[in-house]
């Protein structure tokens, strides 16, 4: 079932779960933690949400690392969760 945002509940629920955890603890959370937190048995679903939102460019990946996630709607001047520097 899709909302008028284009994503399915399930697309929605993993934006949201990646807003508010990287709001709060200012890194992305790891394939683990998205399992524990959104009730997933296998670390594939979590690879498939992830792949459709990248697809539709509501999220991006640092090339250097697997577990650096960021919602594309966030300020522009970003915080990489290894290094600490900006990104504009």
């Amino acid at each position: 079932m899709s909302n008028a945002g284009g994503l399915t509940a399930s697309q929605r629920r993993m934006l949201d779960f990646l807003n508010t955890f990287i709001m709060r603890k200012g890194i992305s959370p790891s394939y683990a933690e998205m399992q524990d937190a959104l009730g997933y048995r296998s670390k594939a679903s979590i690879a498939r949400y992830l792949y459709a939102l990248r697809e539709r460019g509501l999220i991006w990946r640092r090339a250097a690392s697997s577990t650096t996630r960021w919602p594309s709607a966030t300020p522009t001047a970003r915080i990489t969760a290894r290094s600490g520097t900006t990104r504009s």
